[in-house]
């Protein structure tokens, strides 16, 4: 590699972050697909409607306004699980961006510069590190929550971004003072 010794250090920072930002979409996705926490007093407390049979009030059948409600209860059980899912989302988003900032601010000041490789490798690590975490998340959770394991990762690569779109920054002014 013809990386001088800051850009290693960068990389090698860049991919310790990676790990972190990995760590936090895995573990999401994994302590969701669990019912882990939150999620598992919320998804045990579903109403199986199909048990509610025979219910009479003064003579009159209101078998199908207590399954309404019951289903109605399901939906409210649903909105709150997303809702969760969505603050665990901003959750990620900020426990990634910290690092992420201060990697970019601190790691692309503007007297250091990016060669092509550099950025290239960047690039490459960090295309790597997404296929792996949605591969890593679907394999914790067995397969059964595609969709948090899809968000969480989107969550903490869009983040990851900041330090990329540097980089690429900083090779093209690389190469126009060139």
């Amino acid at each position: 590699m013809g990386l001088d010794k800051a850009g290693k250090i960068r990389l090698i920072l860049f991919v310790i972050v990676l790990i972190w930002c990995v760590y936090w979409g895995a573990g999401f996705s994994y302590e969701i697909s669990r019912g882990g926490g939150a999620f598992h007093g919320l998804s045990g407390s579903m109403v199986d409607t199909s048990d509610i049979d025979d219910v009479y009030i003064d003579g009159s059948d209101f078998t199908w306004g207590v399954r309404l409600l019951g289903h109605a209860a399901n939906g409210a059980i649903l909105i709150v699980i997303v809702l969760l899912m969505l603050l665990f989302m901003v959750l990620v988003a900020v426990a990634t961006v910290i690092p992420v900032a201060l990697l970019r601010i601190f790691g692309l000041k503007k007297k250091y510069v990016v060669t092509e490789e550099e950025y290239k490798l960047t690039k490459y690590i960090y295309l790597t590190a997404i296929g792996l975490s949605l591969v890593l998340s679907l394999i914790l959770t067995r397969f059964t929550s595609i969709i948090p394991s899809i968000l969480f990762t989107l969550t903490w690569s869009l983040v990851m971004l900041i330090y990329v779109l540097g980089t690429w920054e900083r090779k093209k002014m690389y190469e126009m003072n060139e």
